[in-house]
């Protein structure tokens, strides 16, 4: 396997199915690509340019169930996969590499009084919320 070199832009990204704190994913994948190599932007759980939600943190205090039980800051769930258990995971990720600068992020996952809340659960979109990372190349 080639390696990059060191002034190589690159994201990973996609749906991981595995939380670095919460869940049911073995042998800490999650974390183990955080700390894999320099190149990539280090994320770990809290990182400054982690999406996050406030709809995250109401959905987490308002279901309970296997939410009550979570390490993760319930801002950066960005799945909904139901009470008791697991609650709600981040298992998404758009990791840049240390090199690309990031200007913003998020998860649409609205609060409940947000009319676009709407869009969300009850067989009208994924468990998977949407999320963006905006970047400067």
């Amino acid at each position: 396997m080639e390696e990059l070199e060191e002034d190589t832009r690159f994201v990973i990204m996609g749906d991981y199915n595995a939380d670095p704190n919460d869940g049911d994913a073995t042998d800490d994948p999650i974390t183990s690509l955080f700390f894999a190599n320099s190149l990539i932007k280090f994320d770990a759980t809290e990182g400054e340019f982690v999406p996050f939600s406030l709809g995250g943190i109401e959905a987490a205090l308002t279901q309970g169930g296997g939410n009550d039980n979570h390490i993760s800051n319930p801002a950066f769930d960005t799945a909904d996969f139901g009470e008791p258990t697991p609650g709600n995971l981040r298992v998404d990720y758009v990791l840049p590499s240390a090199n690309i600068r990031v200007k913003n992020s998020g998860v649409f996952w609205p609060e409940a009084n947000d009319p676009l809340s709407q869009l969300l659960g009850s067989g009208v979109s994924s468990d998977h919320q949407l999320f963006f990372v905006d970047v400067r190349i």
